[in-house]
């Protein structure tokens, strides 16, 4: 399963510089790190399907506890030579090793669906036109749901500061 999701991003990097390379230079894509929430990181690739539409996709793998990935749209409804506000909606798959133990078997984990949106600002100083910085305010809720030996593991909500970079080429 890591391996096939692993192939499918490279696929999807692989075929949107294709599709980004035959299109108008106003069509970018965009590598970096995206927080999700502060200050854990996850790897970032955008692609800008119009001047005003973008995809994204953030993965995160072995580090702390949450391991995900995500897909965004973001909708930029104001822009600028040197910046952008936009909105933005998520789905992603999130999984939690951090209640792993040892019963009788296989390790237990907990995976699940999660969803949210928010807004947020990008920022592309004049002497660094290709990097882009953002700060974005999302609600995020994601539903895990499993009675874990003494652990009730619930849904939960929460409203999370998320920073990122990306460079764009």
């Amino acid at each position: 399963m890591k391996k096939l999701i692993v192939v499918t991003i490279l696929l999807m990097f692989i075929i949107a510089q294709g599709i980004a390379s035959e299109t108008s230079s106003t069509k970018r894509i965009g590598l970096g790190l995206q927080s999700a929430p502060f200050p854990i990181f996850g790897l970032s690739g955008i692609y800008n399907i119009s001047k005003q539409w973008s995809a994204q996709t953030i993965f995160r793998y072995k580090t702390i506890d949450v391991d995900f990935l995500s897909f965004r749209c973001l909708y930029r409804f104001k822009q600028t030579e040197n910046h952008s506000l936009y909105v933005n909606s998520l789905l992603g798959y999130f999984y939690d090793d951090s209640v792993s133990e040892e019963i009788l078997g296989p390790e237990q984990t907990d995976s699940a669906l999660g969803f949210g949106f928010g807004f947020g600002f990008e920022y592309f100083f004049k002497s660094l036109p290709e990097i882009g910085w953002n700060v974005e305010v999302d609600y995020i809720r994601i539903n895990f749901e499993e009675k874990w030996w003494d652990y009730d593991y619930k849904p939960f909500s929460l409203i999370m500061l998320g920073l990122g970079i990306n460079y764009y080429f």
